[in-house]
């Protein structure tokens, strides 16, 4: 089954609405951590916080290894660096229509002063 690209974006959305999930991107975001480092901050089960891991890996956005007994979890900033591309595209197009509407708005006021 290919997925696209927007499938895939709203992916990383969805697994960063959770606000768990957005602090083990936090946490990752200072380096590589094992899942038990992990768990140990949350009121939470270890399996309920590998299950958050899994929804995060599933996105793209964290990546697990095993090395011994011990899973890893690292940050993959590829799939967040797109979303963060997608907002800006989003932010700009905004920005040019409330440049326009601002435009419009200045030359009805020059009018209007005439």
């Amino acid at each position: 089954m290919v997925i696209s690209q927007d499938e895939k974006l709203s992916q990383v959305f969805r697994s960063l609405s959770d606000p768990t999930r957005i602090q083990i991107v936090r946490m990752l975001s200072q380096g590589e951590r094992t899942v038990l480092d992990l768990a140990a901050n949350f009121r939470m089960s270890q399996p309920a916080v590998t299950k958050h891991l899994g929804v995060l890996e599933k996105a793209g956005v964290i990546s697990r290894t095993k090395n011994g007994r011990y899973r890893h979890c690292r940050l993959k900033t590829d799939k967040m660096h797109n979303a963060a591309e997608w907002i800006r595209k989003i932010e700009d197009y905004w920005n040019q229509r409330l440049d326009i509407i601002e435009g419009l708005l200045e030359a009805e006021q020059k009018e209007k002063e005439k």
